[in-house]
């Protein structure tokens, strides 16, 4: 929610804020990430991926978020 919420405040929109789960063995695990055009903030895809995303809440979608695309280690491949 932070990095979201900084983000705005940079006038960056376009952010999804992801929220998945996945089994630990016996026990439950829930995790949120931050999203934008597809590229994983503050967060690796390595760990994203092993959640089972549920929801999503989206904002618009800015010009400036097209500069992070160029990072492939932020790319979520799904």
């Amino acid at each position: 929610m932070a990095l979201s919420q900084m983000l705005e405040r940079h006038g960056i929109r376009g952010q999804r804020i992801r929220v998945g789960v996945r089994r630990d063995g016996e026990s439950f695990a829930a995790h949120a990430w931050v999203e934008l055009d597809q590229l994983v903030l503050g967060d690796t895809s390595a760990n994203t991926l092993s959640y089972l995303p549920l929801t999503s809440i989206s904002r618009k979608r800015s010009h400036a978020s097209r500069a992070l695309q160029s990072d492939p280690k932020h790319q979520r491949s799904n």
